[in-house]
């Protein structure tokens, strides 16, 4: 799919995988709505794991690397996804360290960038 195809702003899907990805959030972005995505940061390729969207950035992201999420103590979806994962090189108690984020602020029109990113980046763990 070529970028004039997306819904959104094809200037904010390139801006989005052009960014470096982080091991912090900026926490003057803490209570900002964003689209962000997880990436395993092991090997050279860091694999898109999860695309999402919200309303408040720290708290979305820390219910992600919540591993006491679930009752079954397999943590929240991406934990759980990792956990049953046999081809890749996480377990749930090293999300944390193995894993980082990639994120940006949401303005304006850019309410279906969260599709867009998905169909772009297929991220492995996105259903």
């Amino acid at each position: 799919m070529g970028l004039d195809e997306f819904k959104t702003n094809p200037d904010a899907v390139e801006n989005f995988k052009s960014k470096e990805t982080e091991s912090d959030l900026n926490l003057a972005d803490a209570s900002s709505s964003a689209v962000y995505g997880i990436y395993n940061k092991n090997g050279e390729d860091k694999t898109c794991l999860y695309i999402g969207e919200t309303k408040n950035l720290l708290r979305r992201i820390s219910e992600h690397y919540d591993i006491k999420k679930t009752d079954d103590d397999t943590g929240t979806r991406c934990i759980a996804c990792v956990h049953q994962d046999d081809e890749i090189d996480l377990t749930a108690e090293d999300f944390s360290d193995k894993t980082e984020i990639k994120y940006m602020l949401l303005e304006g029109d850019q309410d279906e960038i969260e599709g867009d990113l998905q169909t772009e980046l297929d991220p492995r763990y996105n259903s």
